[in-house]
């Protein structure tokens, strides 16, 4: 069986579509981090970390930031950078972070990671499920 963390963070800051900060508008970003089970002690640092990481971000104007220099700061943009950034974080804690997610909006969210991570609310009932489809198909003769 595979255990995971969510670990869920929001953050304010502003942007602007046209690069113009009297342009700019304003957002609470939610960002949702899946790692690697740990113990509660590993995961209470990992949250301070990643609160330390993003106070960096907390109430400015993004465009303006060094992270974002050049570049549009959608939010395919700020979840590439952060993942990149927070794994290289998170690493040198010997933690995985498998996926992160990002959303400015209720209506969309924009996943990155490593690997492909399918929400499954349990696996022991998937993996049955299959098991028992398979025999079905195998007496039917499918």
């Amino acid at each position: 069986m595979n255990k995971y963390i969510e670990l869920t963070f929001r953050f304010n800051s502003s942007h602007s579509n046209v690069g113009d900060k009297l342009e700019r508008h304003f957002h609470t970003f939610s960002m949702t981090l899946t790692i690697d089970y740990v113990t509660k002690e590993i995961e209470n640092t990992v949250v301070r970390y990643i609160n330390e990481f993003l106070n960096q971000f907390n109430d400015k104007y993004l465009d303006e930031l060094d992270y974002f220099k050049g570049v549009y700061p959608s939010i395919e943009t700020i979840g590439d950078c952060f993942f990149d950034s927070i794994q290289h974080l998170l690493s040198k804690m010997n933690v995985n972070l498998l996926q992160l997610s990002i959303s400015d909006s209720p209506l969309k969210a924009y996943l990155v990671g490593d690997r492909l991570m399918l929400p499954n609310l349990n696996d022991n009932i998937s993996n049955k499920n299959f098991a028992l489809m398979m025999k079905f198909l195998e007496r039917s003769g499918n």
